[in-house]
């Protein structure tokens, strides 16, 4: 990764802060990646990786913070693979007991001639999206915080988000205020119908959220959104952006947001779940004939299904 992304979006300390009403922020000593403390029950507690994925400036050194892992009391650690690093981080990663695919993400190469490679679909509804909207990028500061959040809540009903997906309206307001942010709006009039938040890191960028109104969908608002997101991204050079994958915890490929991400692209990273279980005996106690040993998710006891002993 180079130098000019390395505090940028999910880099940057101020995109861990803006967690810090959900719990401690624990950042790694060596790696310096950021961790949130979770309470599970009495003192017991566990460390997840931020919300969508985790991003490092050097994979190799996450080996190092092994023995701080160890002591630190938490019961499991557990963690998301930045998709674009996978392909290059994944032999540093060896050794970790829980290290399997998770979700499939649709990444668009931003060079010349990408409008014309999407979907017939993508291009008509851009058109149409067109006619009656105006999309352009604004300073991302977090003055625009409260007409975002109230949009989100038409994401977080319609897809079911849940965990630290749902945010709050000040950790929107903080993560607009973090370098390489980019906002799109999508206006009619005065009116905003809708917004895509981003993040640039270097030659990649990844969509990061996604604000919508009621009216959006009628509109073909997304289209609109994500055609000047992605146009502005190629004007700032960069040659790859992630639109992400499906919501929830199943990588469900046939669902109608994967289908319609993939209108603008066929091109996919996969992205890691990366664990492991640091005090075995209190894990096996908090597991212990309340959770299907069959599952496959990790940590067993978070798992939406079960409830922690």
């Amino acid at each position: 990764m180079n130098e000019a992304a390395a505090m940028t979006g999910y880099l940057s300390p101020d995109y861990a802060k803006s967690f810090e009403e959900f719990g401690e922020i624990v950042v790694l000593p060596e790696s310096r990646i950021a961790l949130l403390k979770r309470p599970i029950a009495d003192d017991l507690f566990d460390l997840v990786g931020l919300y969508p994925y985790t991003m490092c400036p050097d994979w190799t050194k996450l080996q190092l913070d092994r023995p701080f892992l160890e002591k630190s009391g938490a019961v499991s650690v557990v963690f998301v693979v930045d998709p674009f690093a996978a392909p290059t981080c994944l032999p540093a990663l060896e050794g970790w007991p829980v290290l399997r695919p998770m979700k499939t993400h649709l990444v668009v190469d931003v060079g010349a001639g990408w409008r014309q490679r999407t979907s017939a679909t993508a291009r008509r509804y851009v058109r149409k999206a067109r006619e009656r909207q105006t999309f352009e990028r604004i300073p991302a500061t977090a003055d625009n915080a409260d007409a975002l959040w109230a949009m989100y809540q038409t994401t977080i009903r319609h897809h079911a988000v849940t965990g630290l997906a749902r945010l709050s309206r000040d950790a929107i307001a903080r993560q607009l205020d973090v370098d390489g942010a980019l906002l799109v709006l999508a206006k009619e009039g005065a009116r905003i119908l809708g917004a895509i938040l981003s993040y640039r890191h270097g030659e990649t960028a990844n969509a990061h959220l996604f604000f919508l109104s009621q009216e959006a969908r009628a509109a073909h608002t997304s289209y609109g959104l994500i055609d000047a997101t992605l146009g502005e991204f190629e004007r700032l050079g960069c040659q790859k952006v992630n639109l992400g994958g499906v919501a929830g915890a199943r990588d469900d490929t046939s669902g109608g947001l994967y289908r319609f991400k993939q209108n603008w692209t066929r091109e996919t990273r996969t992205a890691f779940l990366c664990g492991a279980v640091l005090q075995p005996r209190t894990y096996e106690i908090l597991t212990m004939g309340t959770c299907d040993p069959k599952s496959a998710y990790f940590p067993l006891y978070r798992e939406p299904t079960t409830s922690p002993a």
